[in-house]
């Protein structure tokens, strides 16, 4: 298979990308899989069951060098799986990958998960202390996807699914029970900002107080209140 310059755009909704000219070397090697190399030393191990169209191997090639263009990611090594057709999961394996200079790479022990259905999608799952919170969606940009990552790791309780969540909703309904008996009508409103913010201190310090979180926030310049500080550790962080 002749060397390829990829010269493809991938849109995804109404975004679109522009076309990357890193180009790759990729060949079916003997043992039933394809490999690839990139001019800069990137490498790339396909594994489909059937031979692989040039449109197909373009859009891999074009999917690769937009997310091995995100700010601050190195490494070397891609593994694809084709699905079928035009469809294929791929996950990159970071040697380092940091956004504002804080290293995310200590809560990626699986890597950067993608994948490509008519647009290309991130499905991530981290590693936050005892916690695997998942996010999916859309590449919009290298930057709206290191904003996120960072989001999960300073609250990943807001990205847990199936039982962490059922578990939240029976403390919700245990403390929307205890304010009922103390004569209460309804839990306080709070602010975005406020519940992971105080997530974040309580990930740096299992053993932070509720005044201790409290003056926290007041030294960033956060309005909020004891009772806003309770209800996050009550509801959110299950003290």
């Amino acid at each position: 298979m002749k060397k390829t310059a990829v010269m493809l755009c991938i849109i995804c909704g109404a975004f679109s990308f522009v076309c990357y000219g890193q180009s790759w070397n990729i060949q079916p090697s003997d043992t039933g899989f394809y490999t690839g190399m990139r001019e800069d030393g990137k490498s790339v191990e396909i594994f489909s069951q059937n031979s692989l169209s040039d449109e197909c191997i373009g859009k891999i090639e074009t999917s690769l060098n937009i997310t091995w263009s995100i700010t601050s990611l190195t490494g070397v090594k891609t593994i694809v799986k084709v699905e079928s057709g035009d469809i294929f999961r791929f996950v990159i394996y970071p040697h380092s990958l940091s956004y504002k200079d804080f290293s995310l790479l200590p809560y990626l022990p699986q890597g950067l998960s993608f994948y490509y259905d008519t647009a290309l999608f991130y499905d991530i799952t981290l590693k936050v202390d005892e916690l695997t919170p998942r996010i999916t969606g859309a590449f919009v940009s290298p930057t709206d996807l290191l904003f996120n990552l960072q989001q999960v790791v300073d609250s990943p309780t807001r990205f847990m699914t199936d039982t962490y969540l059922f578990n939240r909703i029976d403390r919700l309904e245990t403390a929307v029970a205890a304010l009922i008996k103390k004569g209460s009508t309804r839990l306080p409103l709070l602010d975005e900002t406020i519940i992971i913010k105080v997530e974040g201190y309580y990930n740096e310090d299992n053993n932070i107080t509720e005044q201790e979180a409290l003056l926290r926030l007041k030294k960033e310049g956060i309005k909020a209140t004891l009772k806003d500080v309770k209800a996050v550790f009550m509801i959110y962080i299950d003290k």
